[in-house]
């Protein structure tokens, strides 16, 4: 959680809202757009590093996300979100439950 944001992801154009915080700090603050993905993202990294995401990988999260956030788009950006959303706070995936170590956003 203490790992700055933007080196793990990229975040061009979006230095002031991502940038130059940690993982816990984009997971705290408010905001829809980017900054939701900010927080979804974060946590799915995290819960993908620790296998508690189904079967997304840390790498997945960060390309799937680095290509939402090139876009611009806050409707391509807010749908990845809700992806993330899903997976981070779902009580079920795959036909698997979601163990209680699962970070919810």
């Amino acid at each position: 959680p203490g790992v700055d944001y933007d080196s793990v992801f990229a975040v061009a154009g979006y230095g002031a809202t991502l940038g130059g915080k940690s993982l816990l700090d984009v997971l705290s603050q408010g905001g829809g757009c980017e900054k939701a993905l900010g927080r979804h993202s974060a946590a799915a990294l995290l819960n993908a590093a620790n296998g508690t995401l189904g079967t997304k990988t840390p790498a997945e999260v960060i390309t799937e996300t680095d290509a939402a956030l090139s876009t611009g788009d806050c409707t391509t950006i807010t749908t990845l979100k809700d992806t993330y959303d899903a997976l981070n706070n779902g009580g079920c995936l795959d036909g698997a439950l979601v163990p209680d170590t699962a970070l919810e956003v």
